[in-house]
């Protein structure tokens, strides 16, 4: 059996694919793992009250200018009703 020399630099005995892995490993992260045929689970997220009015989240509009984003609450009394 013979013993393979290394030279004095760090990682010389290293293959031109474990260095391009390495690098792409950085940029990439690890593999994901995980069943492929079964799409991802959505969250749930709770319809929170508005800070403002108390109204669900849901009920509010946005209303978009140049300058900004502004919120607009539901009317009071604007819930159908069904007739």
């Amino acid at each position: 059996m013979t013993v393979a020399k290394q030279s004095g630099r760090p990682g010389s005995r290293r293959s031109l694919g474990d260095r391009i892995y390495n690098t792409l490993f950085r940029f990439l992260g690890p593999a994901q793992l995980g069943p492929y045929d079964e799409p991802a689970k959505p969250v749930a997220t709770p319809d929170l009250p508005c800070p403002r009015c108390g109204a669900p989240m849901s009920e509010h509009t946005y209303v978009e200018t140049r300058e900004r984003k502004r919120l607009r609450c539901p009317a009071p009394g604007s819930a159908q009703t069904p007739s």
